[in-house]
């Protein structure tokens, strides 16, 4: 998830990333093209730099790790992934939802729609928007 959210960033700042390019690195090239606007604070990093050593460890020497660790480093990835996000992107990753992701604004509409239905637990409203909803916008779908 950090590396993602880390080169889902450096991407989207234009910043080009080689597989020479280490972890740190490119944490280092984010912070100074975002111009001080994000910084990750020291002890999450820590823990996000201990997650990313173990995982290394685990995927590429087969090291298990400490199993103790692992509600930090959730905490620890929550809060570094979220804080990059919302300096990068104005959102929290908590309020991103599918629809943000739909180029077509009539799909993303319908499907924005759809999604606070589902949070309301109207589930049979949810389908029946996107499937009504859907034949008189131009949208095509199947069931």
């Amino acid at each position: 998830m950090n590396e993602a959210t880390l080169n889902l960033v450096a991407t989207s700042l234009g910043l080009s990333s080689t597989h020479r390019d280490n972890f740190d690195a490119l944490k280092g090239k984010v912070e100074v093209e975002l111009q001080g606007s994000w910084r990750a604070v020291s002890s999450t990093w820590r823990d996000v730099s201990r997650l990313h050593q173990a995982r290394n460890l685990s995927q590429h020497h087969q090291v298990g790790s400490d199993g103790s660790e692992l509600a930090g480093w959730r905490v620890a990835t929550e809060k570094f992934s979220n804080s990059l996000i919302e300096v990068t992107f104005g959102k929290s990753l908590f309020a991103v939802r599918l629809a943000d992701c739909i180029a077509d604004s009539k799909l993303r509409e319908l499907i924005k729609d759809a999604e606070e239905l589902i949070a309301e637990g109207r589930y049979p409203q949810a389908a029946e928007q996107i499937f009504d909803g859907s034949s008189g916008n131009g949208v095509r779908l199947r069931a």
